[in-house]
């Protein structure tokens, strides 16, 4: 399942276990406004590699996670201690809208690119220069595609056989899935 750059693996932050050490008078408040840093809103805290380890981790989390308990896991897996986990796993409950809609707008659609149309023909190979009597069908699928950033069209050719289609199409099916669970 590809995530772009988020990873379904998370290790433990040296920066995260600073977070743990520091005396943060109102952990709620304090993840409140990680969020909204992630989701590009001013906020009055500090631009230091523990607030953006928390950020980066609140990005995987959702990117990741479906429901509370996983993202209680994770956030636990992550290192950061019980009590922090405790209140960030609120706010992401919390807020787990305004996070999903932000990444989808922004995060995801940047780095991807829009189909803007298709077309598609079926190939019969009869033979190749090793087997003469070779009978093998061929979708050839030819998808025109535009980046975010430009006004070219990019134009991309892909070749399958029955079982390559196959197994195409169940990656399609799953990647429908997880955006249509991102997006609830």
């Amino acid at each position: 399942e590809y995530m772009g750059e988020y990873s379904t693996q998370r290790m433990p932050s040296p920066h995260l276990a600073k977070l743990a050490e520091a005396n943060i008078p109102d952990p709620e408040q304090f993840f409140h406004q990680v969020v909204d840093r992630v989701c590009g809103r001013a906020c009055p805290l500090p631009s230091n590699l523990s607030v953006q380890a928390c950020q980066t981790l609140v990005e995987n989390v959702i990117a990741t996670t479906n429901d509370d308990s996983e993202v209680a896991n994770a956030l636990r897996e992550s290192g950061l201690s019980d009590d922090h986990c405790q209140h960030l796993t609120k706010v992401i409950s919390v807020r787990r809208d305004d996070l999903k809609s932000y990444l989808i707008a922004n995060k995801f659609r940047s780095c991807s690119a829009t189909l803007t149309d298709f077309d598609w023909k079926l190939l019969l190979s009869l033979g190749s220069n090793s087997i003469s009597s070779f009978q093998s069908p061929v979708l050839q699928l030819q998808l025109r595609t535009k980046a975010h950033q430009s006004a070219t069209t990019q134009p991309l050719v892909l070749e399958f056989t029955p079982s390559e289609l196959d197994s195409f199409i169940a990656t399609l099916e799953s990647i429908e899935t997880r955006v249509s669970q991102l997006q609830s």
